[in-house]
């Protein structure tokens, strides 16, 4: 049986510096957290859900929630067990989990610890971070640092005329009314445009990586925008490579 508490006597107190990256990453997925059991409460206050959409619903926030607070879990145990200088005392680590400290290395993988490091950077590249922390948006990423700003203008404007390429694309594939939603009115549906999955998981959220998008939409979204966009996906593309490569 598992033991519910390992119990230390060290005394957690202000050894430990965060870095403001990784703070304020962290701050905002446990904001997250709080906002999505808020929308939940919301929508069963104003819905009639009958009981197999409140089944439906209920895993979808479980499932919402449960990406979140393991990105927020493995952010934090992967900088004080792999990345910081000044570590935490490893037990209360632990103890604060409810596992044993030998169990800290499964709570993060090496994509966790890139993600990190990459925080830390002078220019952080969003896709390395999105590649470890699935839950993690670009809104997220924006104010770590006045790099991050910057890029994240150039980001959501690559996003835009990606969108405005597979919406067209989709068009002609699918018909003008391949927008039209669910009947299942739910914020937990995974699939808002229940039918074509692919098509709305690539549109709808801003939490996918750029350098996961299809080639060939990429080279077209910037041949429409500048030089500037390019280099700036040339920077996450290298990024990437680089991170997968270490």
């Amino acid at each position: 049986m598992a033991q519910e508490f390992y119990t230390t006597n060290v005394q957690v107190g202000d050894a430990l510096d965060l870095p403001a990256p990784v703070r304020e990453l962290a701050e905002q997925l446990r904001g997250e957290v709080s906002s999505l059991a808020t929308q939940a409460q919301e929508e069963l206050r104003l819905s009639t859900f009958r009981d197999e959409l409140f089944l439906m619903a209920s895993l979808g926030y479980a499932t919402a929630v449960e990406l979140v607070v393991k990105d927020l879990r493995s952010l934090l145990t992967a900088y004080a067990h792999a990345v910081a200088t000044e570590r935490p005392s490893l037990q209360e680590v632990a103890s604060w989990q409810r596992v044993t400290p030998g169990n800290l290395r499964r709570r993060y993988t090496a994509a966790h610890v890139k993600a990190v490091q990459a925080m830390l950077d002078v220019r952080i590249p969003f896709d390395v971070v999105q590649l470890g922390f699935t839950s993690v948006r670009d809104g997220h990423i924006e104010g770590l640092n006045a790099q991050s700003a910057r890029d994240y203008l150039l980001r959501t404007q690559i996003r835009a005329r990606l969108r405005g390429i597979i919406e067209e694309t989709a068009s002609v594939l699918h018909g003008k009314d391949w927008q039209e939603t669910t009947l299942v009115e739910s914020a937990f549906d995974p699939n808002p445009f229940r039918g074509y999955a692919q098509v709305s998981a690539s549109t709808a959220n801003d939490r996918t990586p750029l350098t996961q998008h299809s080639p060939r939409a990429i080279e077209l979204t910037l041949e429409q925008l500048d030089a500037e966009h390019a280099e700036y996906f040339e920077f996450e593309r290298s990024a990437v490579e680089a991170a997968e490569a270490a």
